[in-house]
């Protein structure tokens, strides 16, 4: 007489092979997902950059981006004429804000202030901003002198 199905053994080899397979996936997809959380950081930041500069181009006036760092009270913020303090006047931010509790965990590492000039949307110098996940990994923001910004995996 055979019986069909599993015997308890073959059911335990099953079930430890699949919590070892579950637990070496989980940390793969939550290097993963930091990855991307800071991905999409970075890639508003340079939305917001952008931003700034359209504004400077349109309304003929100076637009400033400030960056305040900090491992978990950072933020930016993007401003016609003059700049924001993203921290304690987000209103005056009225182009563009955000801030660290908008973001999954993360650090912004460093300040920094970028003025887009209204006749071509140009930057008295090239900034970077780096962001650091929890896990170590970083992005680098760059806004080039032709007022231009990008993402960089690594150093810009």
């Amino acid at each position: 007489m055979h019986r069909r199905g599993f015997n308890l053994l073959e059911l335990a080899i099953t079930l430890a092979v699949l919590a070892l397979l579950l637990t070496l996936g989980s940390g793969a997809y939550n290097g993963y997902q930091q990855r991307r959380q800071l991905q999409l950081v970075a890639e508003a930041l340079v939305r917001d950059a952008q931003a700034g500069r359209e504004a400077a181009l349109a309304h003929q006036r100076p637009a400033f981006l400030r960056v305040q760092g900090g491992p978990s009270n950072w933020c930016w913020g993007v401003s016609v004429a003059a700049p924001c303090d993203c921290r304690n006047a987000a209103s005056a931010c009225r182009v563009a804000h955000s801030q660290a509790g908008q973001h999954p965990p993360m650090r912004l590492n460093g300040d920094a202030q970028v003025e887009w000039q209204p006749q071509r949307g140009e930057t008295t110098g090239a900034v970077q901003v780096e962001l650091e996940s929890v896990g170590g990994q970083r992005r680098q923001v760059q806004i080039q002198a032709d007022g231009r910004a990008r993402v960089c995996d690594g150093p810009c």
